[in-house]
């Protein structure tokens, strides 16, 4: 989660998007040909809106990286959201 950590996100931050009960999962086909991706958007625990790339492994969900949600990326949370 370097990756993350640059962007100003921890690994608490990210990880507690699963929690978010309006979080939108989607599938990141093209990403990854070994394994199945997922990109998930929401918000933490301390209430940012960020993407978190994962894939689940042993029962276990591995976050692959996160960043802050962008603009275009906060509207389809905001739309999706109101359904």
């Amino acid at each position: 989660m370097r990756v993350a950590a640059q962007r100003g996100l921890t690994f608490a931050d990210a990880s507690s998007v699963f929690l978010d009960p309006l979080a939108l999962t989607v599938s990141d086909p093209a990403h990854s040909t070994l394994e199945a991706r997922y990109a998930t958007i929401g918000t933490t625990r301390t209430n940012k809106l960020v993407v978190v790339v994962h894939t689940d492994r042993d029962q276990r969900i591995r976050i692959i990286t996160a960043w802050p949600a962008t603009p275009g990326e906060r509207r389809t949370y905001e739309r999706q959201s109101r359904r």
